[in-house]
């Protein structure tokens, strides 16, 4: 067989500068592209052509506008594309099968939003539940490693997340859709000094919990608070529950030390319902008070009676003055206390005061005259009204 003996070619470029020409030598195993020192222009009439440049000893070439660098894998940057992957394929995919990263962005940009390592933008203004900008994936089966995870070296944001309209900036959500039980943590904050989770806002609900089986928001801390909430012109701390079934609170407050479970500071506490305490009540630093002996709730009366006589004579009485007193839902129980003695005239302290004709709103009094001699009185006693509420 002939040997193959090298082919020289004459290739032409004819630039709106000016003319020249190259050698390319077709060599038995290879290609000897044109030798420039200074790569020429490029425009649209040299789309597609090859060149090599001795100074950086790099192969380009022109793509109708520059000449790009084949060494680099052939994406010059800006680089932009586009294509029709439908799910699950990928528009662009790569794989570590190493300890680094896949894909590293980085910005050096210290401008607001133009700061951006990595950004992705889900375009569509109709999308469906979910569809993302951004989605992270970690496809382990025991308790380590993180889908997304956010890092800051000072004091500002790992995660940050805003919305324009009514919807949620930061959510999260364990569920079973995806497979798996789905009894895990929706989100979960911690903090080995500060604050686990923080939640701000200028109008409406710093932090929101909701669950529909379970806790809406479960808060635990060692040395510390494990809620904190503020609030300047509203409420600090709203919790609602509709769960109709007994034995789940609205507000649950378990301690396992020996301190208080909750203390209510700087205000008064309302309550628009019923109050059970199982266990012993107190008030102003441990003073005790006054219960029932059985599950009825009482309330407690205290009013005065202004009551009056004329000439009552020895062993005689008199009945009326009528009083009228708070409505209870039973017939209570009235007992006449001391008189205001810095008030009352004439010979109060001659007669008996006896309530009769109690009932649920009002009662009467029976007056009668102890001593040996008539009396005449003018005088105010305190009365305790105590019944069912």
């Amino acid at each position: 067989m002939k040997p193959l003996t090298t082919i020289t070619l004459s290739i032409y470029y004819f630039l709106s500068i000016g003319g020249f020409a190259q050698s390319s030598a077709l060599l038995p195993n290879a290609v000897e592209l044109p030798k420039f020192t200074t790569n020429p222009v490029c425009t649209a009439t040299e789309r597609g052509r090859l060149i090599y440049n001795t100074t950086d000893n790099k192969s380009y070439y022109c793509n109708g506008s520059t000449w790009v660098d084949m060494s680099a894998g052939g994406l010059a940057l800006p680089y932009s594309s586009s294509n029709n992957a439908a799910n699950p394929n990928n528009s662009f995919a790569v794989l570590n099968t190493s300890s680094g990263r896949a894909i590293y962005g980085e910005t050096q940009s210290a401008i607001g939003l133009a700061g951006t390592g990595v950004y992705g933008n889900a375009s569509s203004t109709s999308p469906s539940v979910l569809n993302t900008g951004v989605t992270g994936y970690n496809a382990s089966t025991n308790a380590f490693g993180y889908g997304v995870y956010g890092y800051h070296d000072g004091s500002g944001v790992g995660v940050y997340g805003v919305v324009k309209g009514g919807g949620t900036a930061v959510k999260g959500f364990a569920s079973n859709l995806f497979g798996g039980t789905g009894n895990g943590i929706g989100v979960e904050g911690i903090s080995t000094t500060n604050t686990g989770v923080y939640g701000r806002s200028n109008s409406g609900v710093g932090v929101l919990g909701e669950s529909t089986n379970d806790i809406g928001v479960f808060a635990k801390s060692t040395n510390d608070n494990a809620i904190n909430a503020i609030s300047t012109n509203r409420i600090g701390a709203y919790i609602e529950s509709t769960n109709n079934s007994s034995g789940f609170a609205a507000l649950y407050v378990q301690q396992y030390g020996t301190d208080k479970a909750a203390v209510f500071n700087g205000g008064d506490v309302y309550m628009s319902d019923n109050l059970a305490v199982f266990g012993t009540a107190t008030v102003e630093n441990g003073k005790g008070l006054v219960r029932s002996n059985n599950a009825t709730q009482l309330k407690v009366v205290r009013i005065t009676a202004t009551l009056s006589g004329t000439n009552l004579a020895s062993g005689s009485f008199l009945e009326g003055g009528t009083l009228n007193y708070e409505d209870f839902s039973a017939v209570p129980t009235v007992l006449v206390g001391h008189v205001n003695n810095s008030t009352a005239t004439g010979d109060w302290h001659k007669v008996m005061v006896v309530p009769i004709n109690v009932s649920a709103t009002q009662c009467q009094f029976r007056i009668t005259n102890l001593s040996s001699s008539s009396a005449t009185f003018n005088a105010a006693w305190n009365i305790l009204v105590i019944g069912a509420k």
